[in-house]
């Protein structure tokens, strides 16, 4: 998994290279195959098991991060809008085999 070292800075404030990083996380379990160098900044490469499902996004490395370094994880607060339209034109669900599927619920964010 491809993780962008300048995403997990906007999650905690490490100050540690992205090398230090790197070599903090395979010594805890997660294995960072290599650092690359790209245009957007520094690249880790992440070799995750099925097991750490925790650890499949950029936050979820980054809360690692967070307890390596004994650093605060910012939290995600995502701002939602409240919209007076009707969310039932927003999708259309139609159970095609009732049999299989008695009910489907779906949100509209």
């Amino acid at each position: 998994m491809k993780l962008l070292f300048n995403w997990l800075k906007e999650f905690v404030a490490v100050t540690a290279s992205p090398q230090d990083v790197r070599s903090r996380l395979s010594l805890a379990g997660i294995a960072i195959e290599s650092v690359e160098d790209s245009p957007v900044g520094p690249i880790l490469d992440a070799d995750l098991t099925t097991n750490r499902g925790d650890c499949m996004s950029h936050y979820g490395i980054a809360r690692e991060i967070s307890a390596l370094y004994r650093l605060p994880l910012k939290s995600l607060a995502p701002k939602l809008k409240e919209s007076s339209a009707p969310s039932s034109g927003a999708t259309l669900v139609e159970i095609e085999c009732p049999d299989l599927c008695g009910r489907y619920a779906a949100r509209v964010f």
